[in-house]
């Protein structure tokens, strides 16, 4: 089933956008972004893997993406979150970048014996 998973307004914490449960898996495929501030902003965007604690560089998906004031923007993807995988976000300022990202859940079945 296709999911929609946003959160408001990014500021410069890092913060959780998508956490796959520990029996689901994910897939991420449209990323809309928009700047509703009137100066230039960016984000970044980690694929931080179960039991890691915070997105590093290492993790970085998307890194210092620019986003005009008053501008939107779209981006086709595919992104897999294994069972305990998140996707985190922030902004260079309390800004005016609002994101949204669209995939769906895919249930994690177990392997048969022999």
């Amino acid at each position: 089933m296709k999911k929609r998973y946003s959160i408001g307004t990014l500021t410069t914490e890092e913060y959780p956008i998508v956490e796959a449960a520990l029996n689901e898996r994910i897939e991420i495929e449209h990323i809309f972004y928009s700047n509703i501030s009137g100066g230039n902003r960016t984000f970044d965007l980690h694929h931080v893997p179960a039991g890691d604690v915070t997105g590093t560089d290492n993790f970085a998906l998307v890194k210092g993406e620019s986003v005009s004031g008053g501008k939107s923007a779209h981006m086709q993807v595919r992104i897999y979150l294994e069972p305990g995988d998140r996707l985190t976000t922030h902004a260079d300022a309390v800004s005016g970048i609002v994101l949204t990202l669209y995939g769906q859940t895919v249930p994690v079945r177990e392997e048969p014996d022999g």
